[in-house]
């Protein structure tokens, strides 16, 4: 999809239009267009038109196809956004393809984890959780495990996988309270020099 300007810079006229093919030799793009199913432009013509539009385009794949030049944190990101407005199905090819390239990503796990126990795949989701939850030592994913087992009616592990969680989170705050007692130290070495100063 991409924003033309099929005017002039001063008196707009936006329009989206869909690249579907092109002929190198006759130097033609083939568009979908508004209600015009095939719209032929020079390459020259078009060039004057896309960069009116500021060379805005997108290229629209389907749910589990990353896109090559997508970055870890963008891809993340957008399938979080994508889970919201998706079905469990859909929003689990895109974690599954996030983790096929990178398989250490926590927020990609919870997010597998999550839509498969959206989806009623309690042992797919128990699996996913507790892969992200040993390798990363996360309260959140230990959290979910526990839930997940509970509704498995896994009692055997549930008690171990709690005291995980709460040996997680009392990390986590131990974190939290070193990172504190940091903030306020540079605080007060930045006041000290401000009153120095």
């Amino acid at each position: 999809v991409l924003l033309q300007n099929l005017s002039l810079p001063v008196w707009p006229r936006w329009h989206y239009a869909v690249l579907v093919g092109y002929d190198l030799p006759a130097r033609e793009l083939v568009f979908r267009s508004g209600t015009t199913e095939r719209d032929v432009l020079g390459f020259a013509l078009f060039e004057r038109t896309w960069a009116r539009g500021g060379y805005w385009a997108f290229a629209a794949l389907p749910p589990g196809q990353l896109p090559v030049t997508a970055g870890e944190v963008d891809a993340v990101d957008a399938a979080i956004g994508f889970e919201r407005a998706a079905p469990a199905a859909q929003a689990l090819r895109v974690y599954d393809s996030i983790l096929a390239r990178w398989p250490d990503n926590l927020l990609a796990g919870l997010g597998q984890g999550n839509t498969r126990f959206a989806a009623h795949d309690l042992t797919g989701a128990a699996q996913a959780f507790e892969r992200v939850a040993r390798r990363h030592d996360s309260a959140a994913a230990w959290h979910n495990l526990a839930i997940t087992r509970l509704q498995l009616g896994d009692r055997a592990d549930i008690a171990e996988v709690g005291r995980q969680r709460v040996e997680a989170a009392r990390e986590v705050a131990a974190t939290a309270q070193q990172v504190a007692v940091a903030v306020e130290a540079v605080a007060v070495v930045d006041l000290a020099a401000r009153l120095d100063g």
